[in-house]
């Protein structure tokens, strides 16, 4: 995981439990290949008061996403590219409704088939087709954090 924020004072760059345990502030899960992507992503939604963690693969994001379990601290939105390398979005999506963890996602694609929008829209999930202004991310991740009836991954 890497984040674009150091630590005042620190060399090192904060890893899930520095984000959960140093604020009460809401925290987003982002997980893009595209590093230049990765760093818009992370930054629209720090624009909006969220703390980011980010991920660089859908292996990365998933075992992130486990930690996070684990540790009864889930992520309050989860951004995910649908292809990256070692697991799609979907997929990771599939293994939080098995475990039952509902918790928003918004997945975007540069490829949406209408198989893919399909499977996503029979989850309850939101997905932004690339290119998207970052302000309809935003207008997503304020819509999904704040309105309880939104749709979340079961």
């Amino acid at each position: 995981m890497v984040s674009h924020q150091v630590p005042p004072g620190g060399d090192r760059e904060p890893s899930f439990s520095d984000v959960h345990l140093s604020t009460s502030r809401p925290w987003a899960l982002v997980a893009e290949d595209d590093l230049e992507m990765l760093w818009l992503l992370s930054r629209a939604l720090r624009s909006e008061g969220f703390d980011v963690i980010e991920a660089k693969s859908g292996v990365e994001l998933f075992n992130t996403l486990r930690h996070a379990r684990e540790g009864d601290a889930l992520p309050s939105l989860v951004v995910s590219d649908i292809q990256m390398p070692g697991m799609t979005g979907l997929q990771v999506a599939s293994r939080l409704g098995f475990w039952g963890i509902s918790v928003p996602l918004v997945l975007i694609t540069a490829f949406p088939d209408d198989e893919t929008l399909e499977a996503a829209a029979q989850a309850g999930i939101a997905v932004l087709s690339k290119p998207f202004d970052l302000e309809d991310l935003r207008k997503v991740a304020r819509w999904l954090t704040m309105n309880l009836d939104a749709p979340l991954v079961r």
